[in-house]
Order: C-alpha cells, then structure tokens, then sequence
C-alpha cells in the first residue's frame, strides 16, 4: 500500500511539473510583534486560536492539551508559557506534565521543564501567573490537595512546591510575590527569594463570607493589586504595601432596585477594565441564587472612580466570556453561548464585526 502510494505520488509530481505547474511547498510564517489588539481565543479542549481583533483575522494556532488550564504570554521574550498535562494514551495511561516553552513568532514548541503532575486542567487565568522578577513561573495544583509549583523559566528548572491548604490561585503582586483566594473570607500573601523559594507567608483580615456572598474567583489586575467582585456585585480592591494586605471598602454594582429585580454579575470571564483603569464592565443576568455562571444578557459599563453605571448593553446572544484590549482606543471582545465572537468599540459599543467560527468553544479570552 505504502509502495503504490508513493508510485502515486511520484507519478503526480512528474505530470505537476511537466504542466509547468510548481507544486505547492510546505513553510511557517513568521508572526510580526503582537500587539494590543492581538487575542488568544482559548478553547476548553486545548486549541488556542490568535486573532486580531482589529482586523478579525486569524493569525496561527497554538496547539496545546486539553488539560492546559491558561497561557502566559512574555511578548518582552517573545516566549508564551503554558502548564500541560499529557497521557500516554491520550486520556489516560502514563502522566506526565510539563511546562512548555512557546515561541510567539512561529508558536512552536522550543523547550520543556518537568514539574510533578499535579497541574490543575481546569481553564482559569489565574492557575498561572508569572512573577514581577520575570523569572519566576507559579502553577497552580490540585490533587485534591492545593498546592503551587515554582519553575525558574530561565534556568528552565523546577523549584519548589509550597503547600497552600485552602487557598487558591495566584495574584501577582510588587517584589515577587502573590496573593491567594482562601476559604476562610481573607487573602494570603506568600513572598519568594530570589531563587524562588518561600520566605514569607500572612494572611489579611477576614473581608466576605462564603456562605453569604463569596467572592468570585475571576479577577482583573488593577495597577500593582487587583479588583475583586462578590456574587452580590460588591467591588473590592486589593494592594500590598511592605507585608500589609490592603482591601477597600467595597462599592455596589447593583442598587437595592436591581437586587430586588435579582440582578447578578454572571459568566465565566466577567469583568474587565480599561487600561487607564477609569471605565469598568461587568456581564449581568437576571437570576436566583447560584446562578454566577449564567451567562449575561446585558453588560453594564461604570465609571470606575464615580462608582456609577454609566451604560448598558443589552445582548442579543447571552454571553459568557468579555475581554477589553489595553490600548488608547479599547475594544470591547466578547464570546457568546453560539461559540461566536463579537467585537465592539468599548467606548461607543457600537459592534464593529462578527467571527463566527472562531474554533472550539471560547473557555478563556487573553491578550498580550
């Protein structure tokens, strides 16, 4: 068979070339450098599509495992980071996990770094985070036990697991350090060395109870903190100064009117942020309780130093992921329940295009 096929093969070859038709030759383009408007489309079951939302173009593909919980792009390296867990047998056999080492030009493979297989598969941005020094990878496992790995993606090395019981995720902050989410209603703050070892370890004062409104797990990076928002639309921010976790007095996104009417935030990427960090937007859904990863049927836009809604979005498809890039003239990606991509001016929210196949079922939203 494999004899007659390449007789095959070498008979169309001939014919090609005495039509005078040049076969077609297999080559890699070259990607340019990424900009503000470049966006990961991040499927559930590993394809990562890159579009630019600029133009709705698909530039490459990164090709990852299913059991790649986030990306973590470096465009200063030219490098993307990815977690990944591979089977021998595909879904099972043999574990092994790793973290691989993306070229962002070409989006191939250039190296990988064991860790132990203990990485959590499941999509979230923040079951990896890089460190401020840019040296230091954290990722996030769970065995169940919870626990992070440290890999010195310079070294290309494995460093250290540090055990977090009842913590989660990782929240980078100044001086090579990160913040946790931990069922208790506080934030922890584990600093590492230089060579990425743990050397300090504090926990904030209890600020949410997770029984009565527990604080969402999808978060925004907000200047040298983060912004965080309860189920019940209460907006904190969170910053470290020195060993101090500081949390403030949070704001209201839903009035008394709009609870009554059960107004919720809802989704699964569901707030983000203009670069200036001034105008802030959240997906909503009316819902009873339980109900935060609903899709949204509206997105409400608020002046974030005002506190105060300024605009509403009402949706023709519910959505479940949005994304604002992080440049002078925002835009405003969202992806909905139909697996299609939209792709709105954030300012005017006028809709400016439409990918309607975009690839796999959009889990994960990500620029550069």
């Amino acid at each position: 068979m494999i004899q007659r096929l390449a007789v095959l093969m070498a008979l169309l070859m001939a014919s090609l070339a005495h039509a005078g038709v040049k076969p077609e030759t297999i080559s890699v383009a070259k990607l340019g450098e990424p900009t503000p408007t470049w966006v990961f489309i991040k499927a559930y079951m590993g394809g990562t599509n890159l579009f630019d939302a600029s133009t709705g173009e698909m530039l490459g593909r990164l090709t990852l495992t299913p059991y790649t919980p986030v990306i973590e792009p470096h465009p200063e390296k030219g490098v993307i980071y990815a977690a990944e867990s591979y089977y021998s047998r595909s879904d099972r056999g043999e574990r092994t996990d790793v973290v691989t080492i993306y070229s962002i030009e070409d989006l191939a493979p250039v190296a990988e770094i064991p860790v132990p297989n203990k990485i959590a598969a499941f999509p979230h941005r923040q079951f990896s985070a890089l460190m401020d020094d840019e040296r230091h990878l954290a990722v996030f496992n769970l065995t169940p036990a919870q626990s992070i790995s440290i890999v010195d993606v310079e070294a290309q090395k494995f460093v250290a697991e540090i055990s977090t019981p009842g913590c989660a995720m990782m929240l980078p902050v100044p001086e090579n350090a990160f913040l946790q989410l931990c069922g208790d209603g506080r934030l922890q703050l584990i600093r590492l060395d230089a060579d990425g070892n743990e050397v300090t370890r504090f926990r904030s004062r209890p600020f949410f109870d997770i029984d009565d409104d527990p604080i969402f797990d999808r978060v925004l990076p907000f200047g040298d903190g983060w912004l965080l928002s309860s189920f019940e639309g209460l907006v904190y921010t969170v910053h470290v100064r020195a060993d101090q976790i500081e949390i403030s007095e949070p704001w209201r996104v839903v009035t008394t009117a709009e609870a009554a009417e059960d107004w919720k935030l809802g989704g699964w990427q569901i707030m983000g942020l203009t670069a200036n960090k001034s105008i802030f937007y959240t997906l909503m859904h009316q819902g009873d309780i339980d109900t935060h990863e609903d899709p949204g049927t509206e997105i409400w836009v608020f002046d974030l130093k005002a506190q105060r809604r300024i605009a509403r979005l009402p949706l023709e498809i519910p959505v479940m992921n949005l994304y604002l890039t992080q440049d002078e003239k925002p835009l405003l990606i969202t992806s909905d329940i139909n697996n299609q991509i939209d792709i709105y001016d954030a300012m005017t929210l006028k809709l400016i295009r439409r990918i309607e196949e975009p690839g796999e079922e959009a889990a994960i939203l990500q620029g550069f």
